[in-house]
């Protein structure tokens, strides 16, 4: 099944923003303005600071008219921004729509003086603070802003990995790692029996930030399966080879001492070419969604990036 990537841009109208560059705006908020298109219409974006670990960075761009006729802009798919964590690694939220099936929308009509307002792409922080976040629309950036990050505090890694495995709904039960970074081999079972069980090897390896944990979660099916790690930072899996059952999964989590937060997961899988269906499930904290979605077994696809929950193909049921 071919994931769709549809990064809704929420519009409604706002009240006009007159700033200008990179600068501190209402409490609890940074602001970043820019002019385009020829100076017609400014763009801000506010971004929320401090951010919880784990939370989302709330970024809402205010797009105004400011000329004397109506001007059309296109904004869904084209506003972004990209993250700068201390440590050099960056995140540009771009890259989720890369490769991904779009639809068409029409560009927004403003009429002089008029505001919209549209929300940015759901990013879970995964990194310690400061950040530098520059928002943009189209290949237009707007100035950095600094971005403030609080942590409760990591707990020790037995502590994280019982936290983990707890967040996981019960998607580990028979498949626990009992030391972190030690791969154990189990089944990941399918609900409602609608598929034979994935065997796997399932590992969870922890890394230690200021303030806090991640987890990296990795599941492989069949439990040989080579070649598979997760790819930082945009939670990404390279493909198994066509032609045979396999699946891969990486969900992200961040561990504080109030225990543990999914941030972004991802999934890939293929299956030999039968007359038969596999079930795939989107799994979440809770457990699993309650309908399953699902494929003509044949082929290999997934993908993902942004996603709360892994979504998992049972392709034990291509045989």
């Amino acid at each position: 099944m071919k994931r769709l990537l549809a990064v809704a841009a929420l519009l409604a109208l706002a009240l006009t923003v007159a700033a200008s560059g990179g600068h501190a705006s209402a409490a609890g908020t940074v602001a970043s303005s820019r002019l385009v298109k020829g100076d017609h219409i400014r763009i801000t974006a506010t971004v929320g600071t401090p951010v919880q670990v784990g939370h989302p960075l709330r970024v809402t761009y205010h797009v105004t008219n400011v000329s004397k006729v109506t001007r059309r802009i296109k904004l869904a798919f084209g506003l972004w921004y990209v993250v700068r964590a201390q440590d050099g690694v960056t995140y540009d939220t771009r890259f989720l729509l890369r490769g991904a099936y779009l639809p068409v929308v029409p560009p927004t009509k403003l009429r002089p003086g008029q505001t919209v307002t549209s929300s940015g792409v759901v990013l879970r922080v995964r990194w310690p603070g400061p950040l530098r976040v520059t928002p943009g629309w189209a290949n237009e950036p707007l100035p950095a802003v600094p971005v403030d990050v609080k942590a409760a505090g990591a707990p020790g890694r037995r502590r994280a990995l019982a936290d983990v495995l707890a967040a996981t709904g019960h998607l580990l039960d028979h498949c626990a790692p009992t030391t972190p970074g030690v791969a154990v081999s189990g089944r990941i079972d399918a609900p409602k029996r609608s598929a034979p069980p994935l065997r796997a090897a399932c590992s969870v390896r922890l890394h230690r930030e200021p303030g806090f944990v991640t987890a990296q979660v990795l599941i492989v099916s069949p439990p040989g399966l080579r070649g598979v790690h997760a790819m930082s930072p945009y939670e990404r899996l390279a493909y198994p080879r066509s032609r045979q059952n396999a699946t891969a999964v990486a969900w992200l989590f961040v561990v504080t001492r109030q225990g543990a937060t999914s941030v972004d997961s991802t999934s890939v899988y293929s299956s030999k070419n039968v007359r038969r269906g596999a079930p795939g499930w989107q799994w979440t904290t809770s457990g699993f969604e309650p309908k399953p979605a699902g494929t003509h077994c044949g082929g290999t696809s997934g993908g993902g990036g942004g996603y709360m929950g892994p979504f998992i193909e049972f392709v034990s049921k291509c045989r």
